[in-house]
């Protein structure tokens, strides 16, 4: 049963993000990139039915982060997010709670127990929130250009190594670049 929990998750992952997720062991903020939107709490669907259940994160500083329980059919997943503003735009930082020691039974969570971080471009617009996950195979051509942007390729997973300062300069110069993401973006709708 285990065993068809994580083919269904893995084929689920596959399916929202069309490509593998390019991660990095330092995140893409400093405590002065952190901000905090009271409207991304709550409760959000996806496209595929997903729920993101995203509230304030417990901690002894509140308000500068939230925790996100993403929940499919089958397997829920816990993060801990940051917001960083990065110039003029916005950037998610996913990190696994690695406070849970359940086992794995989801290959995105699986993706982030080095533990390493990953990134989306976030937009705000209305009730939504669209988020757009860096393109693997751009990454691979683009990272050619960027000498001092260091990273390992591991069993085919791009693992950035890069410290926080040279990632956000890649992010930055590429925001704009419709070719740096994933043609379909995640689309989020809140339900409460």
């Amino acid at each position: 049963m285990r065993k068809i929990k994580t083919i269904v998750a893995a084929l689920f992952v596959l399916f929202l993000m069309n490509s593998c997720i390019i991660v990095s062991l330092n995140p893409c903020f400093t405590k002065n990139d952190v901000v905090y939107r009271h409207d991304f709490e709550g409760v959000w669907h996806d496209s595929d039915d997903v729920t993101w259940n995203i509230t304030p994160r417990q901690t002894d500083k509140p308000g500068k982060n939230y925790m996100l329980e993403m929940t499919d059919k089958e397997t829920t997943s816990v993060f801990v997010l940051h917001i960083a503003k990065l110039g003029e735009y916005l950037f998610l930082d996913f990190f696994p709670d690695v406070s849970d020691n359940d086992p794995i039974d989801n290959l995105f969570l699986s993706f982030h127990r080095i533990p390493v971080h990953s990134f989306a471009l976030i937009k705000f617009v209305d009730d939504k929130v669209f988020l757009n996950i860096m393109n693997e195979d751009w990454f691979k051509e683009e990272i050619k250009n960027w000498p001092d942007l260091a990273y390992q390729e591991i069993e085919g997973l791009q693992v950035l190594t890069a410290p926080t300062q040279q990632i956000q300069k890649f992010l930055i110069e590429n925001a704009d670049n419709k070719k740096a993401f994933i043609e379909n973006e995640i689309v989020l709708s809140k339900t409460e």
